[in-house]
């Protein structure tokens, strides 16, 4: 077996001397000396010390046993450095060795404890070169090492770096940890500064971890996770991390990121999930990272990216330099905040970025602010859900499903949603929707449903919580079935505003030029409410300040439905066969109105209810009532079944003026003996239409116009 090794090593060295230039000698270790010190000459070969220019080779194989080395030369400079085979180099004085290439663990085991002094290598440092090796460094208390190469950790086979106390590493080139597919490279960086000035590669082929406890790590390339087949991890626990050039973390491969606290500055873009196939996972515990540059999650089709923020803070777009955020770029990409702070207030937000993306937001805590987000473009898919927190949109739009053929949803369960210099836009060009059953919804703008008819859908419904908003411009579905809802409302031809549930109010005016059907519910509408077009009662009660039905505007309603005006009535539809309120209710709740009705004046036959806009009951509330012509100077014509809240004196209506004509059937309002009663001012008559019922007493027709017209208000208000 010796005879093995020795010319293994003699086939080693004869390929390593071949390829130096003729004055360097090959110099190993025999520890025929009285001591463990490097200047005891006896301990090599040749009984001469190495001096510059020569290779050195530790082999504890060579040796026959494990062996250490305690490094005391002032200055020296070599061509090259191996230790292998179970050799340790102690450098634990404070002087310098130089050596142009370094393998700590080239076949088998290696290793160099540094506790002091300066250790350059001008090449190439190596450890855990080959399959079998593994070599292992430490460095520490105050000493130095600069690597003018790169710096591999794990070559095929496997190796540990540490850096403790005041010490300091320097990498000209590149730092890699795991570079074969079968090798395993960790870093711990628990104290001291650590200076690349290349790219930090952790995992190519195999497995590379770096860990950092303390002490700082500066970048000043690329910070990559996973760069080929393999797999890279990266824990901060504290101490500062600064990248210059990018990151990386699941390039090619899976790359995994942990900051517990600490703070992490990227001076340019983060990439969590780059190219196909590739997975990355970043989750931050606390302490802060700051982002200059463009964030993505899942970058290029087939890629998968995962952040995860339960506490810290998260900020991109250091410069105000206006850099994005794209959370499912080309693949998957999905956000999880819990708690901390997402500080993105001069950058857009993309979710779902393309038509191979899909991106997902998952907000339970914390805060989330950005200058303005868009769910959905270019075909992707995007998907927030709100179950707490904050979310903040400061200077522009939230958009569901912006771009054609994508597809946006936002669900809020709980927290705050405000859009404080924009509007909320529920499918501008795509498929939006949005579901609010609890929480706060502020705009400062409006909510735009279907922003572009016939080539986008949105639907916004709205079952518990509060939506603030200056108007609902709907163009297409908007279902309230709960909670408080303080915004006007316009509703387009074909669109639809569907109330139902147990009680809804809206706080502001009502514009209908679609459908408005409201089912099974109590509506409060306190401002205005123009119809244009179908009002749909199914059966429910519904409460305006004042109603205008347009020309073009119509109300279906029948058994059990009730509309109560505290302000004017208008009816100028143009409509009749659709204008079904025959059997309706009609109620005035407020003190004095105009009102125009719309029926043609048919005299008082019943055949004048027939498709003429006549009501089931209408209840005057004992206001006052101007009635007025139409637009074009025509009188006008009510037709009610039943009839209450009027006060008659004598046979005069003293709470009315105006030139239309009431017509009340004679058969169902017994109390008022059939009779026909003027207007107190103006030419406009209540009038008994069908048979006249039998004359009572006078006794009992005082009662009728007062107290039986006042149990009749009381009936049908305790509805």
């Amino acid at each position: 077996m010796k005879t093995k090794v020795l010319l293994s090593l003699g086939v080693f060295i004869f390929i390593l001397t071949s390829a130096l230039p003729a004055f360097a000698e090959t110099v190993y270790w025999d520890g025929e000396g009285t001591s463990d010190l490097w200047s005891d000459h006896l301990n090599w070969n040749s009984d001469i010390n190495p001096v510059d220019g020569d290779d050195v080779l530790l082999d504890g194989d060579l040796f026959g046993s494990y062996f250490s080395v305690i490094y005391d030369e002032p200055a020296l400079s070599l061509n090259s450095l191996t230790i292998d085979w179970d050799a340790w180099l102690d450098h634990s004085l404070c002087y310098s060795l130089s050596v142009g290439q370094e393998t700590i663990g080239n076949f088998s085991y290696g290793f160099l404890y540094q506790s002091g002094g300066s250790h350059s290598v001008t090449g190439d440092l190596y450890q855990g070169y080959n399959s079998e090796a593994f070599g292992d460094y430490l460095l520490t208390d105050g000493g130095s090492l600069s690597v003018g190469g790169n710096h591999l950790i794990a070559g095929d086979g496997g190796a540990y770096f540490e850096l403790d106390g005041s010490g300091v590493h320097t990498v000209n080139n590149d730092l890699n940890l795991g570079q074969g597919s079968a090798s395993n490279g960790q870093y711990d960086l628990i104290q001291g500064d650590l200076i690349v000035y290349g790219n930090l590669n952790n995992g190519h082929e195999g497995t590379g971890a770096f860990s950092q406890s303390l002490g700082s790590n500066t970048i000043h390339g690329d910070l990559a996770l996973g760069t080929g087949s393999g797999v890279g991890y990266y824990d901060l626990y504290d101490g500062s991390l600064s990248v210059t050039g990018g990151e990386f973390i699941g390039s090619v491969g899976n790359g995994w990121f942990e900051q517990y606290n600490g703070t992490h500055e990227n001076f340019g873009h983060t990439v969590i999930g780059q190219y196909t196939g590739s997975e990355g996972y970043y989750t931050q515990e606390g302490g802060d990272y700051f982002i200059d540059g463009n964030f993505t999650i899942a970058a290029y089709n087939g890629s998968f990216g995962e952040y995860t923020l339960n506490d810290g803070t998260l900020a991109v777009n250091l410069y105000n330099n206006r850099k994005e955020v794209f959370i499912g770029n080309g693949g998957t990409g999905y956000f999880y905040q819990n708690g901390g702070f997402f500080d993105a207030h001069d950058s857009g937000v993309y979710l779902g970025n393309q038509s191979t993306s899909s991106g997902t937001y998952i907000m339970t805590g914390g805060q989330f602010d950005a200058s303005g987000m868009a769910l959905g473009e270019w075909g992707g898919t995007a998907y927030f859900l709100q179950d707490g927190g904050t979310v903040n949109m400061l200077n522009d739009h939230l958009t569901l499903a912006r771009q054609g053929s994508s597809t946006g949803t936002y669900d809020i369960w709980n927290g705050d949603l405000n859009i404080q210099n924009g509007d909320l836009v529920v499918g501008k060009l795509g498929f939006g929707t949005f579901n609010q059953t609890g929480g706060t919804v502020n705009v400062s703008g409006n909510v735009i449903i279907s922003a572009t008819p016939n080539s986008s859908w949105g639907i916004y419904n709205l079952t518990y919580g509060t939506l603030n908003a200056g108007t609902i411009n709907n163009n297409g579905k908007f279902y309230y079935s709960g909670g408080q809802l303080n915004a006007s409302i316009s509703n387009s031809a074909g669109a639809t505003v569907d109330v139902s549930g147990a009680g809804t109010t809206i706080n502001g005016d009502f514009h209908n030029h679609g459908t408005f059907k409201v089912t099974n519910t109590t509506t409060n509408i306190t401002g205005s409410f123009h119809n244009f077009n179908a009002f749909i009662s199914d059966p429910a009660t519904t409460h305006v300040q004042d109603l205008i039905v347009e020309g073009s505007g119509y109300i279906s309603a029948g058994v059990g439905d009730e509309i109560h005006i505290t302000g004017n009535f208008k009816d100028k539809s143009t409509r009749n066969q659709d204008f079904q309120t025959r059997n309706a209710q009609l109620f005035f709740d407020g003190s004095a109105h105009e009102v125009m009705f719309n029926s043609l004046d048919l005299g008082p036959q019943e055949t004048a209810y027939d498709n003429n806009f006549g009501w089931g009951h209408v209840d005057f509330g004992l206001g006052t009532f101007t009635l007025i012509t139409q637009d074009d100077g025509r009188l006008g014509a009510l037709y009610t079944g039943t009839i209450g809240g009027i006060d008659v004196s004598g046979d005069i209506l003293n709470n009315f003026s105006g030139d239309n004509n009431i017509y009340y059937l004679a058969q169902a309002n017994s109390w008022l003996n059939g009779k026909t009663y003027d207007f107190a001012t103006g030419h406009g008559q209540l009038i008994a239409a069908g048979v006249v019922p039998e004359p009572i007493s006078s006794v009992l027709f005082t009662l009728g116009s007062a107290v039986l017209a006042a149990s009749g208000i009381r009936k049908k208000r305790s509805r």
